[in-house]
């Protein structure tokens, strides 16, 4: 069964009232309750990876007005492979996202710059916190992204790792942390993934061919190239 790519249980939208006296449309919109669902596919018609431009046009077609402030509350993002063995799924829970001076029209908000924060558990124990600057009147892209994730066990990702890697693991925990500049075309940044006590393991390992056991070796040795010294 298709799953829809938002699911609300329940929907605020307001003006602000203080914003109409000053001759100003902006208002505010809080999501609280249910999931964000990607689904990869076969084919591009089984897949759902993406927020589309349609979805966009029937957000500003609900609410036109400039947004001033937006809320998310009690939310899972799921990612789900339905067509893999064993079949991926992985989840953030408990997300929360807060974005103020948000526009959803290419107005800029007073000149302001806005700002989106987020929290949330992945596999509903690791704490990931995402933070993004980002001026949305620039014709192109310009941003500043943060992203840390801090002590999640790698056993909690196993399916993903068997389906898309054809490895295991037996303990482990990992941090990844990411920084990324967007301004004028050019995009730069830096990407550290840290792990900690990582044993790595072939699915295969009772009948394992030279072929398995030197994949094996190769995790092994990424695992040991970005373990926390």
């Amino acid at each position: 069964m298709p799953l829809p790519l938002l699911e609300v249980r329940t929907t605020r939208l307001s003006v602000h009232g203080t914003a109409l006296l000053e001759g100003k449309f902006v208002g505010r919109i809080d999501l609280d309750g249910r999931s964000l669902n990607f689904v990869n596919g076969r084919t591009p018609e089984e897949q759902q990876l993406s927020v589309t431009g349609e979805w966009l046009q029937a957000v500003k077609d609900l609410f036109p007005l400039r947004v001033n402030h937006f809320t998310v509350n009690n939310f899972d993002i799921k990612y789900r492979d339905p067509y893999t063995t064993p079949i991926v799924d992985v989840r953030v829970n408990h997300v929360r996202i807060e974005g103020n001076n948000f526009s959803n029209t290419r107005k800029p908000s007073d000149g302001k710059e806005a700002l989106i924060v987020g929290v949330g558990l992945v596999e509903g124990v690791a704490p990931l916190a995402v933070r993004a600057a980002l001026a949305p009147s620039a014709k192109r892209p310009v941003f500043d992204l943060d992203v840390r994730l801090e002590r999640l066990p790698l056993v909690k990702l196993n399916d993903l790792f068997k389906a898309y890697g054809s490895f295991d693991v037996e303990g482990g925990t990992g941090d990844f942390y990411m920084w990324v500049n967007a301004h004028e075309g050019a995009l730069k940044g830096t990407l550290k993934p840290l792990l900690h006590e990582v044993e790595v393991f072939s699915p295969e390992k009772e009948n394992e061919s030279l072929l398995s056991a030197l994949w094996e070796s190769l995790i092994g040795a990424a695992a040991e190239i970005f373990e926390n010294k």
